[in-house]
């Protein structure tokens, strides 16, 4: 998955919120409890439909998220050192 492909950029406010939730899923960004997602200790919401919603309510945490999800993608980007 690209950035682009994953709604960071020309994508609807909606689907925004939804990319950061898929892509800090997937890369272990979100802690999930039952249906509640949180970032960092803060509850984000409980279910997809209410984290989207607070997340476009919140642009600073959405923000911290988006930063977050860039931060995974360039270290893992990054070329392995070899051990020796």
């Amino acid at each position: 998955m690209t950035i682009s492909s994953a709604g960071f950029s020309g994508s609807s406010p909606e689907s925004k919120e939804g990319a950061l939730i898929d892509a800090g899923l997937d890369l272990g960004i979100f802690e999930k409890r039952g249906t509640w997602l949180s970032f960092n200790g803060t509850q984000v919401g409980q279910g997809r439909d209410a984290a989207r919603e607070n997340l476009r309510k919140d642009p600073e945490l959405a923000k911290q998220i988006r930063e977050a999800i860039l931060k995974k993608y360039e270290e893992k980007s990054q070329p392995s050192e070899a051990k020796a």
